[in-house]
């Protein structure tokens, strides 16, 4: 008898919570048979990356997650795994990050915004996204003193979803064209009184 009641207690492999009950007592269960749904405590967001990013990834790299649920809000992260194989249909990488604080805002399930810092540079010249011209090699429109516009050749590097980091071709203070590049060649006059950006 005392085999058989010790045969009752299921014990869950990790810490977490129970998340759903699926049996009430006195049920009668069988094997296979989903007795609770039980979550860990350990969260982590999973992403897929396409190959030509992957080289940059590795565990260890400070990360941030971003939820509907919490608009404008960044949850620190670490990424802290990267598969070693391609997803044979998709050609994308499955890396997990797991985020460091505010697990106890987050849920399973959610939707989350993943960004990893693959790489940092200090001191350096950035520019709006907006105004890089994707033309070879790359350039921007710069606001002149006079208020006209001159076509610049830059050398970019790091790149985020805002900035870019400007190695040749613009000084801090300079100032840059964000939108309408294509109506634009040099000497024309600028109207600069639609939110203009400068390069830090």
């Amino acid at each position: 008898a005392k085999l058989q009641l010790k045969e009752t207690i299921i014990t869950a492999p990790f810490d977490g919570v129970v998340s759903e009950l699926n049996i009430t007592k006195g049920d009668r269960v069988s094997p296979q048979m989903p007795v609770a749904t039980f979550i860990s405590h350990e969260l982590e967001a999973e992403v897929s990356v396409p190959e030509s990013q992957i080289s940059q990834l590795e565990t260890g790299q400070s990360s941030s997650l971003q939820v509907t649920a919490y608009p404008g809000q960044d949850f620190p992260a670490v990424l802290t795994s990267v598969s070693p194989v391609a997803d044979p249909k998709s050609r994308t990488f499955s890396v997990k990050v797991t985020p460091t604080e505010g697990q106890d805002l987050l849920r399973s399930g959610m939707f989350a915004d993943v960004h990893v810092l693959a790489q940092e540079n200090k001191n350096v010249t950035l520019a709006p996204i907006e105004a890089i011209i994707r033309s070879d090699p790359p350039t921007v429109f710069v606001v002149n003193k006079d208020n006209t516009v001159s076509e610049r050749t830059v050398t970019t590097g790091l790149f985020d979803q805002t900035s870019v980091e400007i190695l040749q071709g613009l000084q801090p203070g300079d100032l840059v064209v964000v939108a309408g590049q294509s109506n634009l060649h040099d000497g024309v006059i600028a109207d600069i009184t639609n939110d203009p950006r400068i390069a830090e």
